[in-house]
């Protein structure tokens, strides 16, 4: 030690005495020479900075973000499976039967809703998928095959003309029908001067129960003569309103003022066509049941404006080839007229005794395409 050192130390060690025998309180400190234990004392301010960094522990234990890991780890095994699952049936197998077959009737029920979303389904084709042969004729003799017999023995004639056809075609369904003859055209004017007369409704009706009781139809034919179209159908709609009844027009004896029906040669226009169409078009929507219209033809003067008619939703147009004579004329009627306007369904009429030779069933079906209707007279 210096003497410079022992002689404060003594001078301080009097003082301190003396501060003792008199009460007296000194703040030595101040003169203390440790000002360097001071920043070494400072375990005040070590422990306080201690406590301050503690914040970084505090940032440690945020293993609050260890966690975080932890969360990355479970959304990737829950994503992982979520999809290794859902991907394998997606393919192929199960995504696609199971709505399907799953349920039971689910398939069946699929479909009427779509058709439902178009608005109400229309009344099924009269024709679609069939092949109608039909007898033609009044109710009474004289005209045709209708007539000659009674009902039961025509029913069987009938069915006996079916049989080649259902041979010829196991596919389509085969409906026997009645053509029935409704306004007879006439060679005289008769009382209302029309040269047409009517077939009483108490016999058409007979007819048309007895061949709608064997799952047939019957069609009801005008030869309006100078009568007025619309007039004589007005007269049997009480007759298409039934089920199963169907309409056909002769324009052969459609005839004019200076005509004479069977001398004359009759005709009918694209635009009559249409007229009675969307009459009958209106029957059809009201009763449910898309109805046949037949037209005859075997002539060309038989048509004015053919490219005129148009299409009813509810009418199955049919278009007959119709007259007597050779197998090759008929055919090349046929033909024609599956070429022009208004053919939607094709027909043909076979005559038993005028038609040289008369077509077999192997030539009708022969006919491209084959006739939805065929008619016997």
């Amino acid at each position: 030690m210096s003497p410079r050192t022992k002689l404060g130390f003594g001078v301080l060690l009097i003082i301190g005495l003396a501060a003792i025998v008199l009460g007296v309180r000194v703040a030595i400190p101040v003169l203390f020479p440790p000002p360097t234990p001071t920043s070494t004392s400072t375990p005040t301010s070590t422990p306080t900075s201690t406590a301050t960094s503690t914040p970084t522990p505090t940032h440690t234990p945020t293993p609050t973000n260890t966690p975080t890991p932890t969360d990355t780890p479970t959304p990737t095994p829950t994503d992982t499976p979520t999809l290794s699952p859902t991907d394998t049936p997606t393919p192929e197998p199960t995504a696609p039967p199971s709505p399907l077959p799953t349920t039971e009737g689910e398939g069946e029920a699929a479909e009427p809703v779509s058709d439902c979303s178009t608005g109400p389904a229309p009344p099924p084709s009269t024709i679609s998928g069939r092949r109608i042969i039909a007898y033609y004729g009044t109710t009474g003799p004289g005209l045709g095959i209708l007539g000659r017999h009674d009902i039961p023995t025509t029913l069987q004639l009938l069915e006996e003309q079916m049989q080649p056809y259902r041979e010829l075609d196991p596919c389509a369904e085969l409906v026997p029908a009645f053509h029935i003859v409704t306004t007879v055209a006439d060679a005289s004017p008769g009382e209302d001067g029309d040269y047409n007369h009517r077939m009483p409704h108490e016999s058409i009706q007979t007819w048309i129960d007895s061949i709608t009781a064997v799952g047939g139809i019957a069609v009801l034919d005008v030869q309006a003569g100078r009568g007025d179209v619309m007039t004589e159908l007005s007269l049997i709609e009480p007759l298409l309103r039934l089920p199963g009844v169907h309409l056909a027009i002769d324009p052969e004896f459609i005839v004019g003022e200076e005509e004479v029906p069977g001398t004359h040669l009759g005709r009918i226009s694209g635009e009559a066509i249409n007229e009675a169409q969307a009459w009958l078009n209106t029957i059809a929507e009201q009763v449910e049941e898309q109805k046949i219209l037949v037209i005859h033809q075997f002539n060309d003067r038989m048509m004015e404006n053919k490219d005129a008619i148009q299409d009813y939703p509810l009418v199955n147009l049919m278009w007959d080839a119709d007259g007597f004579g050779g197998p090759g004329a008929k055919i090349g009627d046929y033909n024609q007229y599956r070429q022009e306007a208004g053919f939607e369904y094709g027909g043909i009429k076979i005559f038993y005794n005028y038609d040289t030779p008369v077509m077999t069933p192997a030539d009708v079906m022969a006919l491209e395409p084959p006739p939805a209707y065929i008619v016997y007279q």
